[in-house]
């Protein structure tokens, strides 16, 4: 536990000073929500606690089998890696909701990997060889494996929070772009916005493209939305020029 604290300790400064650097000399109005591998982690749903599962139980393994041990070095880079990352790139950028969130995703992986570790090698049945010393590790391991699980479901919580708000907003989408293409024959595209906050993220803007003449109103759109889904958007229409030769 130790050597797992301190190697995120060092990632987690490294990432910082890296992004503080980054943000004086060359991007200091970076928006890092916009890009996607940032974005991932800063809403991060349940599907990562898969990934980490398993990434514990493939590192476990390796370890006990006599495997080739880089399995240790993938799982570090798959699960721990990319979101102590995007902890130092919010702090350097002051943004708390990808700081937090990238946080709760480090958490949960990392006591994901501890609890699916200690129970794989728990199965394969390592233990001291002295009763004493086995009926000790047997009483600490419960006691650990306990406390993670319980920490494992409250930060579930949030995982699970940004995974219902990802499914939503998919069904507004759809939702959404079925009310533009039955506002017009002459679509194009159909874009979103979104507001960040620290779980979750909120429709806030609608951008509906079209071409040709009469397109609908940005007026009667927000309406038809808001009376179909519940949602209150801003929306704007932005008509094109469209030659064809």
């Amino acid at each position: 536990m130790r050597s797992q604290a301190i190697g995120l300790a060092v990632a987690v400064v490294s990432a910082t000073l890296f992004a503080a650097g980054y943000r004086a000399v060359l991007a200091p109005e970076l928006e890092l929500l916009l890009i996607q591998q940032v974005a991932e982690r800063a809403h991060p749903g349940l599907l990562s606690l898969a990934i980490a599962l398993g990434a514990g139980i493939a590192g476990a393994l390796s370890l006990t089998s006599g495997a080739d041990e880089a399995l240790v070095g993938v799982m570090i880079a798959v699960a721990l890696m990319p979101p102590a990352a995007a902890v130092g790139l919010g702090i350097a950028y002051v943004d708390p909701t990808l700081a937090v969130g990238a946080g709760v995703l480090v958490s949960v992986n990392l006591l994901s990997i501890n609890v699916a570790g200690v129970a794989t090698v728990w199965v394969r049945r390592y233990k001291p060889t002295h009763w004493y010393d086995a009926k000790e590790a047997r009483r600490l391991t419960g006691r650990r494996l306990l406390i993670f699980g319980v920490s494992i479901l409250i930060l579930t919580s949030f995982l699970a929070t940004s995974s219902l708000a990802a499914r939503e907003n998919a069904q507004f989408e759809t939702e959404v772009e079925t009310i533009a293409d039955d506002a017009t024959e002459n679509l194009l595209a159909v874009e979103f916005t979104y507001e960040p906050n620290l779980l979750t993220q909120q429709p806030d803007t609608v951008t509906v493209r079209v071409y040709g003449e009469n397109p609908p109103t940005a007026a009667a759109l927000r309406e038809r939305i808001r009376e179909r889904t519940g949602v209150d958007v801003g929306v704007r229409v932005v008509t094109e020029q469209i030659s064809r030769a």
